[in-house]
């Protein structure tokens, strides 16, 4: 822990330290060490917090070391508060009463009894109870004959409920008595109930004050019901006595009833001044407290949050994303919440705090003082922290959520450096076209006129357009008019027989981007809705860059965002983006600038810098950034291992590796018989290696062997091209169980979903996305990847889908054709999403459905097959594959193309069996997939006479 706070106060960055310092800090991963650096804020604050506490105390006169002690040893933050309570000026009514001497009268009430009279007093009390026993044994001794007599009567039962009806009325009016003889005394503290409840106010929070006043009217314990108005005092004989000396017209106590009720005053802010008692009853309710829920409003206007107004749990129980609902429901004033304990699990230790022993003739009134005071002063100030502490829980939870989601955008699969097409629709339904290269420069714009066009004629003047250009897919947006436009051009370029796919990608924030500043700065020239069709391409390219040219709060993240507070949505998105950035890392080369200016560990000024330095053309290599002093040492250290500059002279440079690891790269190179040059990126280049023999961690290992093997590699996954199945497509073939690929259009709290062909979209609900907990969909699926799903209901108006017990996709060793596999499933490359003519000379070969197998970064290869590898032929000769999967979706898929699912196959197998000879020669022409299910059918055939 001490070697983590002290990288952090060097200025290294949490991802350099999770990644590069795992052997110091005992493998803490990033998120650990962001966990640790939050906590030393929070007891840094709560440091700042006690020094202000002691310095007020230190000036109190006669204070003890022992209370100091306890605030220097104090490590809660609420526990604090309860320290310094007793020592804070007293309300002004309770001062008042103890300038007018009441409290000796209260240290009287209190008091306890001296040892002699509580001993006399226990005697007395043995002695009735004793006496009491024997009655009870004597009454029952004489009730005894008399019970045989009765039960000899012929209707005895009729003179049991005469006598029980007696009996339960004696009982309830001796409870009846009891109360009346208590009830002034008990009302004696409700004249300053206003006034607790406005101390308690202002000591705690104010909003959960207010929800604890109505919570706690609606309880149905009876002796915390206070009542409507208060009634007068009725003084007793005691403390009539008792109070008689402090009565003193000068001082301003007229009456020994205001001189009971001040030292009743001062005796309930001595009961919410107990530091101890306010932790004690904090703890029962974070155990033992109930949070219930009220609507506001009528069943059928409460929308979303019908599923909360029958809440009532217990607190421990509640997890952070429901404490979230219920505050949106509550910000939204549909419900009203209230935090619940029942008074009898605290309200023995509060009257233990007024101490043991005390006058039997003062017990009622001091259990009055104790329950009054749990309601007044306690239990509003604990209500105030625990609904702090639930709020505190679903923040954490939100923020949790929210960065998670923002990674999960940002990490979104990528198509790669590929030349593309973006497209944006206009209100009219007229579509704008911009044509990027590969690498997202614009150029060819085009515009088309949708109108009242067939299908024909718009494929046709779409084709030109492709053709003319030669992109590898056409980018459209996940808005629905966009969607819509997008299922047109689909059916254009079908009707002409072109198969250039059409891709979905995220449209969040696009809009505010085209309109922006930075739009206006990099595309001066270019019209808005040109602007948003490039947008939609270059985040088809490569989807990161793009979106960090937004503002994270506007990527559509969830309305939680508008919850927690600005400070810390704004802490979480950063640490968010800066994990993903150090997670995928850049080329330096060719990255976007914004990319460059969010890497973690460089100021907003550092990292202008660097990001103008790259532009101007000035770095070559990562020792040249520190060399020059564009970066301080530790920004340098922390951002070096993420910078790949591929036209470094030193070759390690275009890896993940950190300079400090290039000495132990070399060794290990050369340890394998080979230099840098000529073993970085061979495969079992570092074959024969072991750990032991370089001490060197578990997880640098890892790191090593990783990068040395695949130098460079992007994380991301690579989108491809997927297999839509068409919208005519029989019914009977979506049988259960079938595998299909398709796009995700949108993604909700409770599912997914995806294009997979047809007119009308499938959905992937939550419980079927995993097969752990998912709180959110969101948090595991993002718009424009491609993903393949078996089928779970094909039969309904929308097609359900499953990502659960998925079959991996087989591997195909055999075949002939021009690449290692044999052909891929759907024939010609056309059916593939490539482009008709010949291929570009940078295309390099993939495997079935589109799948690129190295994943080398944003320069990627394309998803056509044919042509040689960028970058020359590859060792063992050019039409060898990379390490990757080979799909064959129709083996996968045999099972449910046969006719053994077909419900009518049986049927018109019997009409077959009815004709005598002509059935024989035509059983061989039928398929042999179709045959071989219902061959064992047809032997029983001498039952055909029978029918």
């Amino acid at each position: 822990m001490q070697a983590v706070f002290e990288m952090l106060d060097a200025g290294l960055s949490a991802p350099f330290i999770g990644r590069f310092r795992r052997g110091r800090t005992g493998a803490m991963s990033e998120v650990h060490v962001r966990r640790v650096a939050l906590r030393r804020e929070e007891l840094q604050e709560l440091d700042r917090r006690r020094g202000t506490v002691l310095r007020s105390m230190e000036r109190i006169e006669g204070i003890s070391e022992k209370a100091l002690d306890e605030v220097r040893q104090c490590m809660d933050r609420f526990e604090l508060e309860d320290l310094y309570v007793p020592y804070r000026r007293p309300e002004p009514e309770v001062q008042l009463a103890m300038d007018r001497g009441l409290g000796a009268l209260a240290d009287l009430i209190v008091k306890p009894m001296p040892k002699e009279e509580r001993v006399a007093g226990e005697a007395v009390e043995a002695a009735e109870e004793a006496a009491v026993e024997e009655a009870a044994v004597g009454e029952a001794a004489v009730e005894a004959p008399r019970a045989e007599e009765s039960a000899a009567e012929e209707s005895p039962a009729a003179d049991v409920p005469a006598e029980e009806p007696s009996t339960e009325a004696v009982a309830e009016e001796s409870q009846q008595e009891g109360p009346k003889a208590e009830e002034p005394v008990a009302e004696a503290p409700v004249a300053d109930a206003a006034d607790s409840a406005d101390s308690a106010d202002s000591t705690g929070d104010a909003d959960a004050a207010d929800h604890a006043a109505p919570g706690e009217s609606e309880a149905s314990s009876e002796d915390n019901t206070p009542s409507a108005q208060p009634e007068p005092l009725v003084m007793t004989a005691e403390l009539s006595k008792l109070c008689e000396p402090f009565v003193n017209p000068d001082k301003g106590v007229h009456t020994d009833v205001e001189a009971l009720a001040g030292a009743i005053r001062i005796l309930s802010d001595r009961i919410g001044r107990d530091s101890r008692l306010r932790g004690h009853v904090r703890r029962i309710m974070r155990k033992k407290g109930i949070l219930r829920i009220k609507p506001i409003v009528d069943e059928k206007k409460a929308g979303r949050h019908k599923n909360l107004l029958k809440v009532k749990a217990p607190l421990r129980q509640l997890q952070g994303h429901r404490l979230t609902a219920i505050r949106q429901a509550q910000k939204e004033r549909i419900v009203n919440t209230f935090v619940e304990l029942d008074p009898k699990e605290v309200i023995q230790r509060v009257r233990a705090s007024m101490g043991k022993h005390t006058r039997p003739e003062f017990e009622a009134l001091l259990n009055d003082v104790a329950r009054k005071a749990l309601r007044q002063r306690l239990l509003p100030v604990v209500e105030a922290d625990i609904r702090l502490e639930m709020k505190e829980r679903g923040d954490a939870e939100a923020l949790r959520f929210l960065a998670a989601h923002l990674r999960q955008i940002l990490l979104t699969p990528f198509f790669g450096r590929l030349p593309v097409v973006g497209m944006d629709v206009s209100a009219k339904g007229d579509m704008a076209f911009a044509f990027l290269d590969m690498h997202g420069n614009l150029t060819a714009e085009a515009r088309v006129e949708v109108g009242e066009k067939d299908d024909a004629t718009l494929g046709a003047e779409l084709v030109a357009l492709l053709e003319a250009n030669g992109p590898e897919a056409i980018a459209v947006g996940s808005g629905k008019s966009a969607r819509a436009a997008g299922q047109k051009i689909r059916a254009a370029l079908r009707a002409v027989n072109s198969e250039v796919p059409v891709m979905v990608v995220n449209d969040a924030g696009a809009t505010s981007y085209a309109n922006g500043q930075l739009a206006r700065e990099e595309l001066a020239e270019v019209a808005v809705p040109i602007r948003l069709a490039i947008t939609m391409g270059r985040r088809l390219q490569d989807p990161m860059g793009e979106f960090l040219k937004v503002d994270s709060k506007q990527l559509s993240l969830g309305a939680e965002q508008r919850l927690v507070s600005k400070a810390n949505l704004r802490r979480a998105l950063d640490e968010a983006v800066a994990s993903a950035i150090a997670f995928v890392g850049c080329d330096f080369d060719t990255a976007p600038r914004s990319v460059i200016l969010n890497l973690p560990g460089l100021t907003p000024e550092s990292a202008k810098n660097l990001a103008d330095k790259r532009d101007a053309g000035e770095i070559e290599s990562r020792e040249q950034i520190r060399a020059d002093g564009i970066l301080t040492e530790a920004e340098w250290t922390s951002v070096a291992a993420f910078l790949r500059i591929r036209q470094s002279s030193e070759p390690l440079d275009r890896t993940s590796l950190h300079p400090e690891q290039y000495a132990l790269a070399r060794q290990l190179l050369e340890s394998a018989g080979g230099s840098v040059e000529e073993t970085l990126g061979r495969p079992g280049g570092t074959k024969g290696l072991r750990r032991q023999s370089f001490e060197v961690d578990e997880f640098t290992w890892r790191d090593l062997m990783r990068e040395l093997s695949f130098p460079g590699r992007d994380p991301r996954g690579r989108n491809r091209v997927p297999a839509y199945i068409s919208d005519d497509t029989d019914p009977v073939r979506l049988q259960k169980g079938r595998v299909l690929e398709g796009i995700v259009t949108n993604v909700a709290s409770f599912g997914a979903f995806i294009d997979v062909g047809t007119k009308q979209d499938a959905m992937i609900h939550i419980s079927e996305l995993a097969s752990r907990y998912v709180r959110d969909a969101r948090e595991l699926l993002s718009i424009g990847a491609t993903t393949r799903a078996r089928i779970v209901d094909g039969s309904s108006a929308r097609m359900a889908l499953s990502l659960k017990d998925v079959p991996a996709p087989e591997r195909d060793g055999g075949g002939g054709g021009s690449h290692r596999g044999g052909a891929r499933r759907g024939g010609s490359r056309r059916a593939r999403g490539g482009r008709r003519g010949e291929p570009r000379e940078d295309a390099q070969p993939k495997g079935p459905a589109g799948r690129i197998y190295r994943r080398d970064g944003a320069a990627g290869a394309s998803t056509r097959s044919g042509g040689a590898r960028r970058g020359g032929p590859r060792r063992g000769g050019a039409d060898r594959f990379d390490r990757g999967e080979r799909v064959d979706l129709s083996k996968l898929n045999s099972a449910a193309e046969t006719p053994a699912n077909n419900p009518f196959a049986s049927f018109f197998k019997k009409d077959q069996k009815e004709q005598p000879k002509p059935a024989a020669p035509k059983a061989p022409k039928a398929p042999k997939a179709q045959e071989a299910p219902q061959a064992p059918k047809e032997e029983p055939k001498t039952e055909a006479p029978a029918e």
